[in-house]
């Protein structure tokens, strides 16, 4: 027969190993939840971060975004966002950490013009939602363009398009390139 002591602790312990067993479940699944949420672009580049420096970016130079890079030169952070103009010109705008424009310069279209820029973009963001932040012309293999898209959860992800826009592949960010999708 057992005391009432002994009775209390057979009952205590389950109850006790089951609210242990449940908060333990709450925070995996917090921080899984969590996780992708807190993912960036291979260069540490975040959702909110990609948004405001399109945003700082376009409303100094009208256009398309080509690519946005978050660096830290000599320390400190910024971003350079690339922006295609109507007229086929490219302008680099560089951005310090508060999204203020630090400076504007010439670059290089790469190829691109603001048609095709606009296509490739409308047809990697219909695949998979999020802010382009690289758009590149391929002149091998099967595809066409690169487009790096950061959704605003989960890590950046590359849409492989063909000529005519169609969507060959989808790879993590880190693509090797393959035309596998992986999606």
């Amino acid at each position: 027969m057992s005391t009432p002591n002994e009775e209390r602790t057979r009952m205590t312990l389950p109850r006790t190993l089951l609210t242990t067993g449940a908060v333990a479940g709450v925070l995996a699944t917090t921080a899984f939840a969590a996780g992708p949420a807190l993912a960036a672009g291979d260069d540490g580049l975040t959702h909110a971060q990609a948004t405001k420096a399109r945003d700082a970016a376009t409303k100094r130079v009208s256009g398309r975004v080509v690519s946005i890079d978050r660096d830290a030169d000599d320390g400190a952070t910024g971003y350079d966002v690339t922006v295609l103009a109507r007229n086929g010109r490219a302008r680099e705008v560089r951005l310090d950490d508060r999204f203020r424009v630090v400076r504007t310069s010439a670059e290089d279209a790469d190829g691109l013009t603001y048609a095709r820029l606009g296509k490739a973009t409308s047809a990697a963001t219909k695949r998979v939602k999020g802010i382009v932040t690289g758009v590149d012309l391929e002149d091998e293999g099967r595809a066409r363009y690169e487009v790096e898209v950061l959704p605003s959860r989960g890590a950046e992800r590359v849409v492989r398009l063909s000529s005519d826009f169609r969507v060959l592949s989808v790879g993590a960010g880190d693509d090797d390139g393959d035309d596998r999708d992986d999606d």
